[in-house]
């Protein structure tokens, strides 16, 4: 599990989300993922969120800094 801290913290359950954990997938997260018709990002976001426990509406609230961030994990992931 990787734990990544947030530069610009968003509202989440009542507080701030500060920093996310993320588990390493695994191949029915990608293949979840990639049934669903939906987009690239979609289906990216998909997948964070259930690595991460964190509704898809929250991540898309993040900072374009952060999901980068969240995204190089992901990413070294594979």
């Amino acid at each position: 599990m990787e734990t990544i801290k947030l530069d610009y913290p968003v509202d989440f359950e009542g507080g701030k989300l500060k920093e996310i954990h993320i588990r390493r997938p695994k191949v029915g997260d990608l293949v979840a993922a990639r049934k669903s018709n939906k987009d690239e990002a979609e289906q990216e976001i998909a997948m964070l969120s259930k690595l991460t426990d964190i509704p898809p509406d929250t991540i898309q609230q993040l900072d374009v800094a952060d999901y980068k961030k969240i995204q190089e994990v992901l990413t070294s992931f594979f």
